[in-house]
C-alpha cells in the first residue's frame, strides 16, 4: 500500500516522500520506516492524528514543525514596528490627497 509523507523545508516550500507500507500499518510505522521519531506530530491531510490510526491507501501524513514565533509574540512586534513607520495619512481621499497638483503659474 502507498502512502505519502509531506515534510516542511526550512526555507519554505514541502517536500512529499512516497513510501509503501503493509496493509494495516499504522502511522509510526511510517513514520518509523522513513527515519522519523515514532513520537513526531503529525496529521493525515492536516487533520491530528494518533499514532495508533491505521492507514489508509492513498493517505498523506503531514509533519508538523514547532512555531518559531507564537502568534501572539508576532502580532506584538507587527504592532511595535506599525508605530515606528506609522505615515500620516488624510482621513479622507487616500494618498490622493498628499499629491497636489502643480500650478500653471508655477511651470
Amino acid at each position: 500500500m502507498r502512502v505519502y509523507i509531506c515534510c516542511p523545508r526550512r526555507k519554505g516550500g514541502a517536500e512529499l516522500h512516497e513510501l509503501d507500507v503493509s496493509e494495516g500499518a499504522v502511522v509510526a510505522d511510517a513514520l518509523e520506516s522513513a527515519g522519523f521519531p515514532r513520537e513526531t506530530t503529525c496529521g493525515i491531510f492536516c487533520e491530528k492524528c494518533m499514532p495508533e490510526t491505521v492507514l489508509k491507501p492513498d493517505d498523506r501524513i503531514d509533519i508538523a514543525v514547532a512555531l518559531a514565533l507564537s502568534p501572539m509574540e508576532v502580532r506584538r512586534l507587527r504592532a511595535q514596528n506599525k508605530e515606528r513607520t506609522a505615515v500620516p495619512r488624510p482621513r479622507h481621499g487616500g494618498i490622493h490627497q498628499l499629491i497636489k497638483p502643480l500650478d500653471e503659474t508655477e511651470a
